[in-house]
């Protein structure tokens, strides 16, 4: 017959209570957090409560529209710059063939397309002098990165250096064109 015991296993210390002393000062550094917790709370709710909220500022549908555009159009030029620079990179690094590369690299100027064509009618609607320049300002970042582009079909045709460049200078203006848009 098989005997079962608990020999082998290390005891563990029985439990002993905390002192009294260290309990009683839980007990009372708890309920000072608790205090303070509580305090901090009212005076919050008190201030919140007796403060009236500020009237929103009723501002025209057609700023907040004008205003959506701009955003939508700063972060398609964004992400634009960013793919022409990641197919540029693919390409050198060999994670895509050129073929395919030129074959994205279209979609994205397809996209840039569709987009100038709604800033070109936008511009011809009657806008304030503040819209026309902010709508001025994407027009001509979009022309920056149509060189950048131009330039990288360039180096990939015929490897030639100055094209290399020119993608080169042309990617660093649009960053800076891009960076006083964002306010980066």
């Amino acid at each position: 017959m098989i005997q079962l015991t608990n020999s082998h296993y290390p005891r563990a210390l029985p439990f002993q209570p905390p002192p009294a002393r260290r309990r009683r000062k839980l007990l009372i550094g708890g309920a000072a957090v608790l205090l303070v917790a509580s305090i901090a709370g009212a005076v919050w709710a008190f201030n919140r409560a007796g403060a009236p909220s500020p009237a929103p500022v009723p501002r025209p549908p057609g700023e907040r529209t004008l205003e959506a555009l701009g955003g939508l159009s700063a972060s398609h030029l964004y992400q634009s710059y960013l793919n022409i620079g990641m197919l540029a990179d693919a390409v050198e690094h060999g994670t895509y063939t050129q073929s395919q590369a030129q074959e994205m690299l279209t979609t994205v100027v397809g996209l840039m397309d569709v987009v100038d064509r709604q800033l070109d009618r936008l511009a011809k609607t009657e806008l304030g002098a503040d819209d026309k320049r902010d709508v001025e300002r994407i027009r001509v970042l979009s022309a920056l990165l149509r060189v950048q582009v131009a330039a990288l079909r360039a180096y990939w045709r015929t490897h030639d250096a100055a094209q290399a460049a020119r993608y080169h200078e042309a990617r660093e203006k649009s960053w800076k064109g891009l960076s006083d848009v964002l306010g980066l």
